[in-house]
């Protein structure tokens, strides 16, 4: 399952309209928090480090959307079967 809700991640969640949106504030954001560092350090190690935080924060949103899924799956197990109370 974890694959499955990978490629569904990969091939259609990160290009439905409220993701590029979000992204779009997150490119700011990036931008802002990184545009004091311009200054103090290279080119090369600026990207770095764009890379790296853009890398890490593409991860935790798949592993949110995986975690998301199995919650509402569970969720849904609750409301349609629930067990039974003594």
């Amino acid at each position: 399952m974890e694959e499955l809700l990978s490629k569904i991640y990969d091939r259609i969640v990160i290009y439905e309209k409220d993701c590029i949106s979000l992204g779009t504030e997150f490119d700011q954001k990036v931008a802002e928090k990184l545009e004091p560092m311009k200054e103090s350090i290279s080119e090369d190690e600026l990207e770095k480090l764009k890379e790296l935080i853009y890398w890490a924060a593409f991860l935790e949103e798949k592993d949110g959307f995986r975690l998301g899924v199995r919650f509402t799956l569970k969720l849904l197990m609750e409301i349609l079967l629930p067990e039974e109370q003594s």
